[in-house]
């Protein structure tokens, strides 16, 4: 964790340097894209030498509103700026070679950890991308197009287009400013939340054949594999909002979504609604986020992080 400073003083930094270099988080998400895509942006309008780290781990739905910015090989920062990454296991292979090395960390965690020399954080964000508007007001940018569509993007996937109890009167102020550049945010809508490719449906099927309701139904836990993802077709993709799919089910206060890595170790994802913490259950695994959405990542057996991930949720609702 570095030394907290403002957003203006975000601002001072990035505006001070020449060539900059933005990191997103592994796994990514449509917040940590469309930050470092809007931010890029932003910076080259104002003549910086601005890139993305090439994310190995994107997928090519993602990778469409950032690949544009992707650094080319060989180029060397003078500032290294993380976006929605929350801690130093967060960073991709790639990323690695810059842990201890980032400048300024910009994220919307409550539990972030990441190490860098300097960081603004604000948990009441239900989205980066809504700091990175502020940041862009910083800056003294001019708002265009081509800024404000990733910002929409991560605004969306990050708030569930606007359905989850952290979004706040200043994130739909925020959206009407990026809707009122003329971008296409139906579309945004539209790809993100609305459509679902059969393969996803195959996979909400499997991850429902697997749950079990706990707490007379208040704590959903299910799971799925990196096989069945390739026996059904099924992409990283189509994995987006799965963690979210229990939580909607009536009467369930917690969900719990467990996948398997190539590595071998254990993604847990936790959606939570109002009155219960996510992030608190988490920190107990080793993990962190949001209060009502956190994950962690568990190097053991599944039976072993199954079990992990039980005691962890009795220690703070009590028994299941």
């Amino acid at each position: 964790m570095g030394v907290e400073i403002t957003i203006n003083d975000c601002a001072a930094r990035l505006s001070a340097a020449n060539k900059i270099l933005i990191l997103t988080h592994s796994h990514p998400d449509g917040d940590t894209i469309g930050s470092s895509a809007g931010l890029c942006a932003a910076l080259r309008s104002l003549g910086k030498t601005a890139y993305v780290i090439k994310n190995s781990e994107i997928t090519p739905k993602l990778a469409e509103y950032v690949d544009k910015y992707f650094a080319p090989d060989g180029f060397v920062p003078d500032f290294v700026c993380s976006v929605d990454v929350a801690a130093d296991s967060m960073l991709t292979p790639e990323e690695r070679v810059y842990a201890g090395k980032i400048d300024l960390c910009i994220d919307h965690h409550g539990t972030n950890s990441l190490t860098a020399a300097e960081q603004h954080i604000e948990p009441h964000s239900p989205a980066c991308c809504e700091i990175i508007f502020l940041l862009t007001k910083a800056l003294g940018v001019t708002l265009t197009p081509e800024i404000a569509l990733p910002l929409y993007l991560g605004t969306v996937t990050d708030t569930g287009c606007f359905l989850y109890s952290s979004v706040t009167a200043r994130t739909h102020e925020v959206a009407a400013e990026l809707i009122a550049t003329g971008i296409d945010f139906y579309e945004i809508n539209r790809r993100f939340v609305e459509t679902k490719r059969r393969a996803q449906l195959r996979l909400e099927s499997l991850v429902m054949d697997s749950a079990q309701f706990l707490r007379g139904g208040e704590v959903a836990i299910g799971k799925y594999t990196l096989k069945q993802l390739d026996e059904i077709g099924a992409t990283d993709d189509d994995t987006q909002g799965i963690a979210s799919m229990l939580r909607s089910i009536e009467g369930v206060r917690l969900s719990i979504l467990m996948r398997d890595s190539k590595d071998g170790s254990w993604r847990v994802s936790m959606r939570s609604l109002p009155g219960l913490d996510c992030s608190k259950i988490v920190e107990r695994i080793g993990g962190g986020g949001h209060v009502a959405a956190a994950g962690a990542t568990l190097r053991m057996s599944y039976d072993e992080a199954y079990d992990a991930v039980l005691a962890a949720v009795r220690a703070e609702i009590g028994e299941l």
